[in-house]
């Protein structure tokens, strides 16, 4: 099982039980991370803290003795499933109070799928699944945004503003019919209106910008539902990220409950409905800004975006318990701590190319003195072969002129190269004598 344990982790950076802060590091050589931002999370014991503080200074082996506890699975192929698992193993009192964070939208949704399987077996959930087309966010920049290429026949857009001129309305979708990339267009119909458009892209850059693309998505969901919003909607009050249960589905509605409020009741084609997504799992970026008193981390050895930056954010989700879910503990501590997460300035960047040049010249000079240290060989054997110069019918010295000259050693020493010169210097002259060749 792999199963190794730790003291249980909870934290404080500045107790929820009106004791006074405990002292924060000013800041990382490594992190962004404040004081403040430890502060923020009030985890409630003193491992959990020193956990978090490890975790902020880079020290990740000792961040990961002191969180509640690391599973090792010994196959990267099983974290999510391990991860699943354990949650699954709770009471649904510790089910509704533990969060589950990891890298990637692929381990997510693998997480996500698992869960809401066991969740049917157990009557949890409802029998029946209600079909949305989910929007996905395609992930375009800005300078994407503006370019046709970008685009495929499908892609759905969100306009974030409004244009009289090309009769976009704010808070509408617009579904991708086809593109032109010579004109830098896009012709898409209005879902709301039904009515085909011709939308310019960089030609109208205010236009493009506040464009959010998405791709379309098939997701099933149940009545007793964890999901969360990805897309705003301030008619229904509703926000990014916020969090409910699915209370009930009709045939073309979906009602969520939210905590401190009235249920919502949303029809399946509007924005805020599309944008419903499943919140067993969460991204670790998903997660900035939550606590919950226990969170289970699944992190593989193999992930690029386990840095030293994510790894915080995890384990200070947390207030009272953290359990790390790992295929191999010591490669994902080594991993994390070779990388920080930090972008690098521009001059950052020169530091580091001119340091690896340093040391690419520092390892090149052993082996110039290796060969300056080898024994000489002969004169005769350091000699260049003399060129095959073509024979000049106006002059039959010259091939032997420079035959003469390149068959000169090519280390030399002052009174050889004092002669040389002097040879050369005496054919010039002879050649100004002569005058020129006719």
């Amino acid at each position: 099982m792999g199963l190794r344990i730790a003291a249980i982790a909870s934290a404080t950076c500045g107790s929820l039980l009106n004791k006074p802060p405990t002292t924060c590091p000013a800041k990382s050589p490594v992190s962004s991370t404040t004081p403040h931002e430890c502060r923020s999370h009030g985890q409630r014991s003193e491992p959990g803290r020193e956990a978090v503080l490890h975790a902020i200074r880079g020290e990740v082996k000792a961040a990961m003795a002191r969180i509640g506890e690391v599973v090792e699975t010994g196959n990267r192929a099983e974290v999510s499933t391990r991860v699943a698992h354990r949650w699954l193993q709770l009471d649904p009192k510790g089910r509704e109070e533990t969060g589950i964070a990891v890298l990637t939208n692929t381990a997510r949704k693998s997480i996500n799928e698992a869960i809401r399987t066991s969740l049917k077996l157990e009557g949890k959930l409802g029998s029946g699944d209600q079909a949305v087309l989910g929007l996905k966010p395609a992930g375009l920049t800005r300078a994407a945004a503006g370019d046709a290429r970008s685009y495929s026949t499908g892609d759905i857009i969100l306009s974030l503003t409004s244009s009289k001129q090309h009769q976009v309305e704010k808070g509408e979708l617009y579904v991708v019919l086809d593109r032109d990339v010579r004109a830098n267009t896009v012709r898409v119909e209005d879902v709301a209106k039904g009515r085909e458009l011709i939308l310019p892209l960089r030609q109208d850059e205010k236009l493009a910008a506040g464009f959010v693309v998405y791709t379309p998505e098939e997701r099933a969901f149940a009545s007793g539902d964890r999901v969360r919003f990805t897309i705003a909607d301030k008619e229904r009050q509703i926000i990014n990220g916020a969090r409910g249960t699915v209370s009930a589905l009709g045939d073309d509605t979906v009602t969520v409950k939210m905590p401190g409020r009235d249920a919502v009741t949303l029809p399946l084609e509007s924005v805020a409905a599309r944008g419903l997504d499943h919140a067993y799992a969460s991204t670790v970026h998903d997660f900035q800004g939550s606590t919950v008193n226990r969170i289970i981390v699944g992190l593989s050895s193999a992930d690029q975006l386990a840095t030293q930056k994510s790894f915080y954010v995890a384990i200070s989700r947390m207030r009272e318990e953290a359990v790390l879910v790992t295929d191999d503990a010591a490669a994902l501590a080594k991993r994390i701590e070779a990388n920080t997460g930090d972008r690098p300035t521009a001059l950052e960047s020169w530091l580091k190319a001119d340091r690896e040049r340093h040391d690419k010249q520092k390892a090149e000079v052993p082996v110039a003195q290796e060969r300056s240290a080898q024994p000489e060989r002969p004169e005769r054997e350091r000699e260049m072969p003399p060129p095959q110069a073509k024979p000049d019918p106006d002059r039959p010295d010259r091939a032997d002129d420079f035959s003469k000259l390149f068959t000169l050693p090519v280390e030399r020493n002052e009174a050889e190269v004092e002669a040389s010169i002097k040879a050369f210097a005496d054919r010039q002259k002879q050649k100004i004598i002569e005058g020129p060749i006719r």
